[in-house]
């Protein structure tokens, strides 16, 4: 998709466009509020899974339509929900003050705001609350009366479904191995700190440095983990791409071709996994599968160094070890050479 030009739009306070408040819930403990499966999906303080914790059989608390977070962890935690569902304590909703927005058009500012909401550096320890959430200003695209242009918004998200449906396919494909009719009953069982050299980046924060050209990897679950661009300090040693960075927060991996800078220092700082063997293909491969291991951890469960060790992961095998050359031409065969360009 050709690059936007925003020069011409509009800054907003989100507290001017949207009335921020807890959503409802039914003050439940979980071991109630989850006893009985259904269709109607809890949201709760989670950056995983557009923030469903669950489906339930209660009537829904809040309509859908609108845009989710927690106050309690990160902008990772912000997304926007589709259908009817129920609130949980410290979830919060945005309620649009005027009846204008769209599925799509809310999808765009839903982007323009996390990514705003990343830049302010929100963690588990410098909680994303409503009060900071209606402060952030956010540039949007506006008609020759300044009103916001709705048309626009939507018109980019078609452009952007468009151009990744292909990708969201294979994606898809990747990510359902066993509906794809892969036989995995013959791979081999691997544990993560058998087959990686396990490391943690150096100390660091993304709001010590300016914009510039180099992916700063932080524990996001969206954009390959690519928090913002910056340029590096004088004399800093970049963190060697082709690795997979694993994020303790939710588990989120992702294969890392270029050389980047590493968030590190605290408990969220990103996990990196290294093997000479690796490369763009079968780091795509593996990198899915961990996720997928992986998605257990949350704020209140993080992954360090020595859990992501332990974890066990499945792939195909040749002599007893993984087999690189397979994982390599399985994610080739789904030409998905467009994700990593």
């Amino acid at each position: 998709m050709n690059k936007i030009n925003i020069d011409n739009w509009k800054s907003f306070k989100v507290g001017e466009l949207f009335d921020i408040h807890p959503t409802k819930n039914y003050n439940l403990k979980n071991s109630l509020l989850f006893q009985e499966e259904g269709n109607i999906p809890v949201i709760v303080n989670s950056s995983f899974n557009n923030g469903v914790g669950g489906y339930v059989n209660l009537e829904p608390t809040e309509k859908g339509g609108i845009i989710t977070f927690s106050d309690t962890t990160s902008a990772s935690a912000i997304f926007y929900q589709p259908n009817d569902f129920i609130g949980y304590s410290h979830v919060q909703g945005m309620y649009p003050y005027d009846n204008i927005w769209t599925e799509k058009s809310m999808l765009f500012f839903l982007t323009v705001f996390k990514k705003a909401a990343y830049l302010l550096g929100f963690d588990y320890v410098n909680k994303f609350t409503r009060q900071l959430a209606k402060e952030i200003e956010v540039k949007l695209p506006i008609k020759d009366d300044d009103s916001l242009d709705i048309f626009y918004m939507e018109k980019i998200m078609d452009n952007y479904f468009k151009s990744n449906e292909k990708i969201i396919e294979n994606i898809n494909k990747i990510s359902s191995f066993s509906k794809n009719n892969m036989n995995i009953s013959e791979w081999k069982e691997f544990k993560v700190g058998d087959l990686f050299d396990v490391s943690r980046p150096a100390s660091r924060s993304q709001l010590n440095y300016e914009d510039g050209e180099i992916p700063f990897v932080a524990s996001g679950n969206f954009n390959n983990g690519v928090l913002k661009y910056v340029t590096a300090k004088e004399n800093e040693i970049l963190d060697k791409g082709n690795c997979i960075t694993v994020s303790p927060v939710d588990g989120s991996s992702f294969y890392q071709k270029d050389d980047f800078l590493g968030r590190g220092g605290a408990g969220s700082s990103i996990i990196i996994l290294r093997n000479n063997n690796l490369n763009e293909f079968n780091g795509l491969f593996i990198s899915t599968v961990l996720s997928k291991v992986c998605n257990k951890y949350s704020y209140n469960n993080m992954a360090n160094k020595d859990s992501i060790k332990g974890e066990i992961i499945k792939l195909p095998s040749k002599f007893d070890n993984p087999d690189w050359d397979y994982m390599d031409k399985y994610i080739k065969s789904l030409s998905v050479n467009s994700i990593m360009q």
